[in-house]
């Protein structure tokens, strides 16, 4: 059985241009002061998430099935901390987010997964030099 592969750059451009259609909306979202790749840096972060919940779906060691995102979230979180389903059954993207903050920091990109982050910041070393902690 052939699992889905996710199209990394495709999710990637997606969530930045729900960042900048969000700000664009909502200036009050805005960071203090300028900040270039502020859709960017905010778009990282769940995409780290996606990225995380996609290695957990597609766990080699249960080939019968492949795991949406929230089931992968929601599996992660039930067995690290012992909750119930019903502990997990109304998380949002922004609890996810808080819930997982360690193991996102700590995530590094693979190579597969960072190269749509890379590209974009391949014009600004100083960007791609502060953002390369988060790959390998």
């Amino acid at each position: 059985m052939k699992l889905h592969r996710m199209n990394y750059r495709a999710q990637w451009y997606d969530l930045i241009d729900r960042y900048e259609t969000i700000l664009r909306n909502e200036q009050t979202l805005r960071w203090v002061g300028f900040n270039r790749y502020q859709a960017e840096h905010q778009a990282l972060g769940v995409y780290k998430l996606i990225c995380f919940a996609e290695r957990i779906s597609k766990d080699p060691k249960a080939p019968w099935g492949h795991l949406t995102t929230e089931q992968a979230l929601n599996l992660y979180l039930i067995n690290k901390h012992h909750w119930p389903r019903s502990e997990v059954a109304d998380l949002q993207e922004s609890d996810y987010l808080f819930l997982l903050r360690d193991e996102l920091t700590q995530m590094k990109l693979d190579t597969q997964e960072a190269e749509p982050v890379r590209s974009t910041f391949e014009a600004d070393r100083n960007a791609l030099q502060e953002l390369s902690v988060h790959w390998n």
